[in-house]
């Protein structure tokens, strides 16, 4: 059974993804130079955590948006407000 939001997840998902290796990449271009020349770029000791955070963040929203919009309580629980 698919849903209507399950491409757009997996998009979501697939783009996380990439964000999360292309900032893994990045700092073992970043590690792997430090340790040959003695330094690393300033913008790729930066950028590479940046990019991390982000996919993981990106990943995060992407998954609980889905179980919000599925029927699946389990997930993710919707608050009750309750009246005192």
């Amino acid at each position: 059974m698919t849903n209507s939001f399950q491409p757009d997840r997996n998009a979501e998902i697939r783009e996380a993804n990439s964000c999360m290796a292309l900032g893994a990449g990045l700092g073992a271009v970043g590690t792997g130079t430090a340790f040959l020349a003695g330094v690393t770029c300033p913008l790729c000791f930066m950028i590479a955590p940046a990019l991390i955070g982000y996919g993981v963040w990106k990943r995060v929203t992407a998954q609980r948006g889905a179980c919000r919009e599925s029927a699946d309580k389990l997930c993710i629980p919707e608050k009750s407000e309750s009246a005192d």
